[in-house]
């Protein structure tokens, strides 16, 4: 039988299975493609995923092919699943579904019997250092190290797809249990503020916060900031494909330029802006904010 491997996040990072198949990875389950409705659209793999791990039917929920996808299947996307190469073929290629809320889950059933052991590969992290306020350093939750218990590491594989600043800041106030907004420095130099919508990618040899010597900097507080900071609005996830219908170059540069089939991806929320045109003729428009394919951020 065709076996698709899977893992299961929220917003903050990977959360435990309900439907556990290893003893010491208690985040990596499987099902298998015969017991999925056909055809096997992300509509009908997200429907499944969700009951056998206890959400409620009407669970809002995204799918990615793979821990590493930067955007996330449309519902009527079709998957591979009953191939010899395709996504979930492996507990180290899952596919991965993110739940908008895990608040009422029902619990997962006791299990009698002795569940083995995975394989597991050797973790990559991201190693950083909190920052409170103007006090300084202070102690991580996630330390390893006994001689400095302000630097803290994140597992990579915890941060909920697409990885981008905003999922590692929500994975680290997880870890680290802050409550308030945070910002991340690419290093201890303090020069350069992570952008929220920046991806991450962990392919290269090097990337911040890639060793204990250069971690990033978690600021919490007010570091840096004037009294009269505004805070920053709810962050939100870009991961839905669009494709634009037409070629277009706006008179407004807070609008995006766009070319007919490009694709862009969206947090899905409708906005309504002005677009200005030669300065000063302004007209109101529905649409969403979205990201290019140069990686540019604007009204669309």
């Amino acid at each position: 039988p065709w076996s698709v491997y899977y893992r299961v996040y929220t917003k903050d990072g990977a959360i435990n299975t309900n439907t556990r198949i290893y003893a010491n990875d208690p985040f990596t389950s499987r099902t298998l493609s015969r017991l999925i409705t056909p055809p096997h659209t992300a509509s009908s793999i997200k429907y499944h995923l969700c009951n056998i791990e206890g959400f409620p039917s009407n669970t809002i929920s995204t799918l990615f092919e793979s821990l590493f996808s930067q955007v996330a299947e449309s519902d009527s996307t079709r998957l591979s699943i009953r191939c010899n190469s395709g996504p979930g073929l492996s507990e180290d290629e899952p596919i991965v579904i993110v739940v908008e809320s895990a608040e009422k889950r029902s619990a997962a059933k006791e299990r009698s019997d002795t569940l083995p052991d995975a394989a597991l590969r050797e973790p990559r992290y991201l190693y950083c250092r909190v920052i409170y306020k103007k006090e300084g350093a202070i102690h991580s939750k996630t330390p390893f190290d006994p001689d400095d218990d302000s630097l803290g590491r994140v597992d990579i594989l915890l941060i909920t797809p697409p990885h981008t600043v905003i999922s590692l800041k929500s994975r680290i106030a997880k870890a680290e249990g802050i409550s308030q907004e945070i910002r991340l420095l690419e290093d201890m130099d303090g020069e350069v503020q992570m952008s929220d919508d920046n991806p991450l990618s962990w392919s290269a040899q090097t990337y911040p916060g890639c060793t204990e010597d250069e971690p990033i900097v978690v600021l919490c507080g007010e570091v840096g900031e004037g009294n009269d900071k505004k805070p920053e609005p709810e962050n939100r996830m870009f991961s839905t494909r669009i494709t634009a219908q037409m070629s277009w170059i706006p008179g407004d540069p807070s609008w995006l330029p766009i070319k007919e089939d490009e694709a862009l991806v969206t947090d899905g929320v409708g906005i309504s802006a002005n677009l200005y045109n030669s300065g000063s003729f302004r007209r109101l428009y529905e649409g969403y904010m979205a990201i290019n394919s140069a990686g540019r951020k604007g009204c669309e």
